[in-house]
């Protein structure tokens, strides 16, 4: 999107002449950038459409501004900006009208620490080998197969590397941590926390590429139209021959979501398969249903980008990713709050200060205790 095109749609949006989908390309960059920074409170608040306005408006004359420096022809270019922006905006009409008060439940005792424990790759001989042992840069011979570590703490497989091996790998993925691979075939993975991806260390001219996947990953595959990639799961089948894709598919999640980004898959389940499009995702049930709709994507892969963005999620969801992302235990008190939650956090932000911004709805109230964080209704 150039950025006349984005003042455009600001302006349109404001005046209430925005088509349904120039509103929604709107609404899914606004959620985009304050999701991302803090959880909407409308008591402590000024109302969210009015902030938006003003918002936006700091947004187009920083565009206008920026023009005149230098031409920009992504959206991207100044989301950095735009971010900073925002935060400005909204700290400025919330202290401006006195809406901030003093927190009075804040977290007890000392913020849980993530375990040192490593990233490691299991060998087809059953040798385990922790990654981080590995010198940047180092070339090693993973049971016949080769690959190097690079600079920026990934692994990379060389492809072609000793064409008879047929030893499996799995690289798991502890909690609180995440771990990028580039597979032979050269497809990129990404892994978030308390995940394992299974995969051939080599794969044959000839053969379907297959990974088993349990977790959280996503994929950039490598284009082949002669072998198609797929990625198995305990309850599902997704077949592609080069895009780009999210799989969360935990076991202790309710539903399995497969989100696209680019490109087209199938989706298999027991009794059911999907064709999905860019923008879809197909969730899976128990009970083998599955449904497909229209997502905003950004949301789906915000972990990958090491932020963690939810809307109108349920607290039960949001606690199940701080324990993967933490590595803590979370402990019910007494009866689970049905409200649903808006917002976000950094990778880098301390738990401490994730569960202030939850406690600041005054829909749950929290307590550290070491690793196990309690919760419960606020009193």
């Amino acid at each position: 999107m150039t950025n006349e095109k984005f003042k455009k749609l600001a302006q349109k949006y404001q005046e209430g002449t925005a088509t349904d989908i120039e509103k929604k390309e709107f609404e899914r960059v606004y959620n985009i950038l304050s999701h991302k920074y803090k959880v909407w409170v409308p008591e402590l608040m000024n109302k969210e459409d009015d902030v938006k306005t003003e918002i936006f408006n700091a947004l187009s004359d920083q565009i206008e501004q920026h023009n005149k420096r230098r031409k920009l022809h992504k959206l991207y270019r100044y989301v950095s900006a735009a971010a900073v922006i925002l935060i400005t905006a909204v700290c400025f009409i919330i202290y401006n009208n006195s809406y901030l008060q003093d927190l009075s439940t804040t977290p007890k005792n000392s913020v849980a620490e993530i375990s040192e424990e490593g990233v490691t790759l299991t060998l087809g001989n059953g040798d385990h080998i922790v990654l981080s042992t590995l010198a940047i840069g180092q070339r090693v011979t993973l049971g016949g197969a080769e690959a190097i570590k690079t600079a920026d703490d990934k692994l990379v497989y060389q492809s072609g590397s000793n064409s008879s091996l047929e030893g499996n790998h799995s690289l798991t993925v502890p909690k609180g941590l995440q771990y990028q691979v580039t597979l032979p075939d050269g497809t990129s993975v990404w892994l978030n926390s308390a995940s394992t991806l299974k995969y051939l260390a080599n794969f044959k001219e000839g053969r379907e590429r297959k990974v088993l996947l349990d977790g959280e990953a996503y994929f950039e595959v490598a284009k082949d139209k002669n072998r198609p990639f797929i990625v198995t799961t305990n309850t599902q089948k997704v077949t592609v021959l080069g895009t780009h894709f999210n799989i969360n598919a935990y076991s202790d999640e309710p539903v399995v979501k497969t989100t696209l980004l680019e490109g087209r898959v199938e989706v298999k389940g027991m009794n059911s398969s999907k064709i999905l499009s860019p923008h879809d995702q197909s969730t899976l049930y128990t009970s083998g249903k599955m449904e497909v709709s229209t997502v905003d994507t950004e949301l789906a892969v915000a972990w990958k980008n090491k932020e963690f963005i939810f809307e109108s999620e349920k607290l039960e969801t949001i606690m199940r990713m701080i324990e993967r992302r933490y590595n803590v235990e979370v402990i019910y008190r007494g009866e689970k709050t049905e409200e649903t939650f808006g917002g976000g956090f950094s990778k880098f932000d301390q738990v401490s200060k994730v569960l202030k911004s939850l406690e600041s709805t005054r829909k749950v109230h929290f307590e550290i205790e070491g690793q196990k964080i309690y919760v419960s209704k606020p009193k």
